[in-house]
């Protein structure tokens, strides 16, 4: 968050367990902030988290401002399945628009309970600020809520078990969405890096070795989901660890370059929200 700016909310993609089934939690929370005259309070909050391994969280919190203004924080968590408890650490900031001049960065940490309401999914608790400094952000009250689905969704493939680290977030408008072009390549010397790439779940390389000349790709995004994910999986580190790749991304109105970084621990990824 920045420094007079709202504490922030989150929304968590999670594994809600009892005796004999997973009931997922995915998808995107809508969050409500507690407002204070100290902070730039969000005029919409959406949060997007994956969990791994049962208990670890790991995504990013989008915040929308007046004047167009926004803001995408990483963060990371662990969840206490025997209270229902999950403890969120804003990481860093991957990006904003917003003046360094008069807000500063101020992250903070986050302890929600899950509830069950009617048809709804709750999560409600407090933002603190992580700061030492003796002036800080405010302690803010913050609660998030999610339609409770019908299914009870299975597992990911084996393929997408590790960490997915979001290393960067593309805001795309709805007119951008359909036939975008995709060069894969490896990134800086060429050292035998072997991946596969995803577009959400779905396999879309399979296992291609990186080189400087392109692995070239289209997508259209669906228009009714708002947050859409491509993934770098590494199947080795090649001779210069870790496993690297740039992504051009061309759109009909604009060119992208990303550099994805990906291990046997986790799978790099770059984050598409579609702006309303």
């Amino acid at each position: 968050m920045k420094v007079f700016i709202t504490g922030g909310t989150l929304f968590f993609c999670i594994f809600f367990y009892n005796s004999c089934y997973s009931q997922s939690l995915s998808g995107s929370w809508k969050g409500f902030n507690e407002h204070s005259i100290w902070v730039l309070n969000p005029t919409a909050t959406i949060m997007e988290v994956e969990i791994s391994n049962d208990s670890i969280i790991n995504g990013v919190i989008h915040n929308y401002y007046t004047k167009r203004r926004f803001e995408h924080v990483k963060i990371n968590g662990t969840i206490n399945w025997k209270d229902s408890i999950f403890n969120i650490d804003e990481i860093e900031e991957i990006s904003h628009n917003i003046s360094n001049k008069i807000y500063d960065l101020c992250l903070g940490k986050m302890q929600l309970r899950l509830t069950q309401k009617g048809n709804m999914y709750h999560l409600e608790g407090k933002w603190k600020d992580k700061s030492k400094k003796l002036f800080h952000c405010p302690t803010l009250g913050i609660s998030f809520e999610q339609e409770i689905k019908d299914s009870v969704q299975s597992r990911k493939p084996d393929s997408l078990a590790r960490v997915t680290d979001i290393q960067k977030v593309i805001e795309l408008s709805t007119d951008e969405t359909d036939s975008i072009k995709f060069d894969l390549y490896d990134n800086g010397e060429i050292d035998g890096d072997t991946a596969s790439v995803y577009v959400n779940d779905s396999l879309i390389i399979n296992r291609q070795g990186l080189s400087g000349r392109p692995i070239v790709f289209y997508m259209s995004f669906d228009k009714t989901k708002q947050v859409q994910k491509i993934k770098l999986f590494a199947h080795n580190l090649g001779s210069i660890p870790p496993n690297t790749a740039l992504l051009v991304i061309s759109t009909k109105r604009n060119r992208y370059r990303v550099t994805l970084s990906s291990n046997y621990f986790q799978t790099g990824s770059v984050e598409f929200f579609l702006k309303e």
